[in-house]
Formats: C-alpha cells, structure tokens, sequence
C-alpha cells in the first residue's frame, strides 16, 4: 500500500511563488511573463504549510523543526505556528518523546481521495501489466508534480532486472524521458509555465536540459515518443515515454516504458516498444474521452 509520506507528494502541487522566473531567448521554451508571486490571487501562507508537508519525502518517518526549517526555508518561529495548526488538523502528528513530527492520517484521506478520482489508472492496469510481461521491463504511469514526475501505477514484467520502483516514487521532470513526454502533451499555456518553473528551479543546469528537452519534443512530433539510452539520472536503464492526453482533466499524465540496457537494445525501444507505449497511451484517451 502506498504510504503516507508517498500520498503526500501526489496530493500538495503548489507554485513554488519563491523562485523569480528567468528570460530566455529560446523561441521555443520560454518562461511565464511574470513571477507567480506577483499575482494578488497566491496566498504565501497556504503554500509555505503546504511546504511542511512536502518536506516529507519517502523514507522520512520523522522530521524535526531544524530539519522542516532547513528543507522549506521558513524562519524557526514561523515554523511553529503552521506546525501547530497543522496538528490540529490531524496532518501532523507530534512524537513528544522525540521531539519530531510526523505526517498525520488527515494527509493520507486526502491522498486516497485524489488517487480515486484519478480514473485512468484503472483503465490502463491491464494494458500496463500486458506490455510489461511482453517487453520483460516495467511500464509506469505518472502525473506531474511541481518539478518532479509522481508514479501512481507501476506494472512489472518478470525480467530477472527490473528497475525497482512503485507509486509514489519520484523522478525528476527535465531528466527522464516520462517528464520529457508529459511537457510535450500539455496545453501551451501550461507547458509555457512548466517549463519557466524548470528553468528557474535548475539555474545554471537549465541550458543543457533545455537543449535535451527541445530534442525530446522533436522525438514526440515526428514518431509520438522520446527515448533515452542509459540515461544520466539511472544508468544501464534506459526508457522510452509516451504523453496522455485528455480533454476533459486538468492533470498532466505520461507513460513510460524502462528496462535494463542488457535487455533491450535502442532498435527494440525505437521499433517494437515504443510504438507499442505509443498504441496504449492511444487506447487510454479513445476510453477516456
């Protein structure tokens, strides 16, 4: 079952209103015409609590105020006052002997609550779990969230080397072929936000990711997939990605398709695999729509 500290990062997705959008002359990739924080609408205090409950990433069971502090940028004294409502809400609990907080049951009702409505995933299990026995790899759908790629469904084949992840896991957006395919299906007005957020958050590593990104788009326009061989962020894996798309939902879906290097070979993932990602992706938003 996912857990509290995974359903938490599927749940909170906020504008990161801290971070200044930078200009870029990529006609392309360009950013937002102004910071989010500009904007009379964004309440700094909802997303600074929503911080708190970011901060919890999988493996952490408890977080201290140093570490909450240090992770989300928020002065010590200001920390305990949204700690503390946070309590009282139930979606943080305190460990008095340890002097630590933990994520609370109130996090986790949301989380279920968003992973129910979220639909797809049941149309797409079986179709998954198909292609991950054919391809001996493992075939993932995921939703953005902030910066990062979340993992809601994860089918594996029985390959003796499986990548090991699962919902909840997180990979980054402007590494991976499944970040790469989902920008590339968003509306323009989003995927001209996203990637603005991208190069704020990534600073100097954005030009280089923003070249890897150009061409990955031009992979999804000329054959409906980006690939990438033994890729940087998980060496000897590599992974094919596939965008969803959908009418009718204001979230941002991908697939993708991840096998060892030893196991298929960039011919299987260009002709046999990625083509049939692409055919399931196609299936999901025929069911959907």
């Amino acid at each position: 079952m996912t857990n509290a500290r995974n359903i938490v990062s599927n749940t909170f997705n906020h504008p990161m209103a801290r971070r200044q959008h930078k200009r870029n002359d990529d006609p392309g990739i360009e950013p937002m015409p102004r910071p989010v924080k500009e904007d009379p609408r964004f309440n700094m205090a909802l997303a600074r609590g929503l911080d708190i409950l970011r901060a919890f990433r999988p493996g952490d069971t408890f977080l201290g105020n140093t570490e909450l502090a240090e992770r989300t940028g928020i002065p010590a004294s200001t920390l305990s006052r949204f700690t503390f409502t946070l309590q009282e809400l139930g979606y943080l609990l305190y460990v008095e002997n340890l002097g630590r907080y933990q994520l609370g049951p109130g996090v986790l009702s949301l989380g279920f609550s968003m992973m129910a409505t979220v639909g797809i995933q049941t149309i797409a299990r079986p179709l998954m779990m198909e292609l991950a026995q054919a391809s001996g790899g493992a075939v993932g759908l995921a939703a953005m969230d902030g910066q990062d790629m979340v993992y809601l469904e994860v089918a594996k084949g029985t390959a003796p080397v499986t990548p090991n992840y699962g919902a909840g896991y997180r990979i980054p957006v402007a590494r991976t072929t499944l970040g790469w395919a989902c920008l590339s299906g968003m509306a323009p007005c989003r995927q001209k936000e996203a990637l603005a957020s991208l190069g704020q958050a990534l600073d100097g590593d954005w030009p280089d990711a923003k070249k890897r990104i150009t061409t990955a788009f031009k992979e999804m326009r000329r054959r409906g997939f980006c690939l990438q061989m033994s890729g940087p962020y998980v060496p000897s894996v590599s992974a094919v990605g596939v965008a969803v798309r959908s009418h009718n939902d204001a979230r941002d879906f991908a697939f993708n398709l991840t096998a060892s290097t030893t196991l298929v070979s960039r011919k299987d993932l260009e002709n046999v695999w990625g083509p049939r990602l692409f055919e399931l992706a196609r299936k999901i938003e025929v069911e959907r729509a």
